[in-house]
């Protein structure tokens, strides 16, 4: 390949990916979850802070002027988008840096910013919010011209990483470990940066106060009601998380680091880099545990650090180490997605019967086989899921009422957006998880009930036609366990909650 080639080559395998990963993934588990978000209008929801529901609340009312059956089109758009926008504000940043545009390449063949800006995930977002967080202190830091509106602008981007996903703060902690390693940092860290931290803090102490009244849901969901079930082995996640989130980028920006150290040029992504090297180490030591998707915003940072300490050659290096872990990563997985999703390949020969079932039965519901076939039998009743992820699709699909029987901690969106009571009597429809409806199930939550098949072309389901859904057994046997099991144990103080309802 000659080497004028080789940026328009590279260029070309991101596209690849990209146009891979739009036609075989389907909209699925914590993607349509995300996106189900949006279907209510809402100042919180379970999981994490609310940012990530309120931009997917707009994005399907745009569908829904346009005439969109389903919801995640205009969710994915958005997320190319925003990886779009993010090259756009690097590459002015790395040219002011004096690298070659050329340098660009090695963010976009980051595997992790090939995964993340092809979906709408709450890290899809993270990660853009706190690029835009960093760019906006670096800028306030060194203007000397319309600072109070660098201040401002710099506050809101902080708010929005807070809005958003709380491990957001680990790049707050970072630049203000950072700040503190020179005396110019320092005089910055308490006049600026404390005015865009205070500026910061009204819509998140907001926030606060919406979690205070609502059994402070985001708070014990991740402090409290989640254990990761740390291995102990927490820095060798964080090394995964560096491969995966930042390719070879991280790992060449500090390599060029320690190798410029005696020179003394140290400038401002560096000194911030290293800050947020030190905290997510620190934390993977505390937790003795590390989340790959923790590390989404660090592929910006050590791009920025890379283009102050390199001093020829390493972005080319980035460039093709990029091309070939991405490669090694992503074209198995894009391909093996395709291969499910136009059934060049079946679950059921690549995995155990039950996981084939669980794939099949996402996999229909995403391309809108099995949603097809349920509709005509959901007309004024409740449609309902065992899965968050299975009632997401569901939300999705465009059906009216729907509901989540669940135990598990995770994708309780449900507690806040349904009440129980007001379903009392009603007919459901309801799909299990399993391949075999739970007969016994079906007996303790419906008055009578009824077990047909629905088939496609993947896969026959058994659906329980449940008449007269018995809300007392419900609540005695399913959100009893939960609010004993969750709710009641929760660390964090609260005034109210939104399971006061069922006491």
């Amino acid at each position: 390949m000659p080497g004028s080639l080789n940026t328009p080559w590279s260029w070309g395998f991101v596209i690849l990916i990209s146009l891979l990963f739009q036609a075989g993934l389907p909209i699925v588990s914590d993607e349509a979850y995300f996106i189900a978000w949006g279907k209510d209008l809402a100042p919180g929801f379970y999981d994490h802070p609310p940012l990530p529901g309120w931009i997917s609340y707009m994005l399907r009312q745009i569908g829904e002027a346009l005439g969109l059956e389903t919801h995640g089109i205009l969710h994915r758009i958005f997320a190319l988008t925003l990886g779009a926008t993010s090259l756009v504000l690097v590459g002015a940043r790395l040219k002011a840096l004096g690298a070659k545009s050329s340098a660009l390449i090695a963010l976009a063949l980051i595997p992790g910013y090939l995964v993340l800006f092809n979906l709408y995930l709450n890290d899809t977002l993270l990660a853009f919010t706190s690029l835009v967080f960093l760019l906006a202190v670096e800028h306030c830091y060194r203007t000397e011209k319309g600072v109070w509106l660098s201040v401002l602008t710099a506050g809101l981007a902080f708010s929005l990483v807070l809005l958003t996903k709380y491990n957001g703060a680990f790049v707050f902690l970072g630049i203000v470990l950072a700040l503190t390693t020179w005396p110019a940092g320092r005089r910055f860290l308490v006049t600026r940066m404390l005015a865009v931290s205070l500026i910061a803090a009204v819509p998140f102490i907001w926030h606060l106060w919406w979690n205070y009244n609502q059994c402070s849901i985001n708070l014990a969901f991740n402090f409290g009601f989640r254990k990761s079930g740390a291995t102990g082995y927490g820095p060798l996640w964080l090394l995964l998380a560096l491969v995966v989130m930042t390719g070879p980028v991280a790992f060449l920006a500090g390599f060029a680091s320690w190798k410029n150290r005696a020179l003394g040029e140290f400038g401002f992504f560096t000194r911030v880099f290293l800050g947020n090297l030190v905290v997510v180490f620190t934390i993977s030591v505390w937790l003795r545990d590390f989340g790959v998707n923790w590390g989404a915003p660090l592929g910006f940072i050590g791009l920025l650090a890379l283009a102050e300490q390199d001093r020829g050659g390493g972005f080319e290096t980035a460039r093709k180490i990029g091309l070939v872990l991405s490669a090694i990563l992503l074209l198995p997985l894009g391909g093996l997605m395709a291969g499910l999703k136009f059934d060049l390949l079946r679950a059921e020969d690549l995995v155990s019967v039950k996981k084939a079932h669980a794939a099949d039965l996402h996999l229909d519901i995403a391309s809108g086989a099995l949603t097809d076939a349920l509709r005509p039998l959901v007309a004024g009743k409740v449609m309902a899921s065992m899965e968050y992820g299975i009632g997401a699709g569901f939300d999705n699909a465009g059906f009216a009422e729907t509901a989540v029987l669940s135990r598990s901690v995770y994708g309780r969106n449900q507690d806040l957006m349904t009440d129980f009571r007001a379903l009392d009597g009603r007919d459901f429809v309801l799909l299990p998880n399993s391949a075999k409806a739970d007969t016994k199930l079906a007996a303790r939550l419906f008055d009578s009930y009824e077990v047909i098949s629905v088939k496609t072309p993947r896969q026959s389901y058994e659906v329980i036609l449940g008449q007269g859904f018995d809300y007392d057994s419900y609540r005695l046997d399913w959100i009893n366990p939960v609010m004993s099991a969750y709710y009641e144990q929760s660390p964090i103080p609260y005034r109210a909650c939104f399971m006061d309802r069922y006491r």
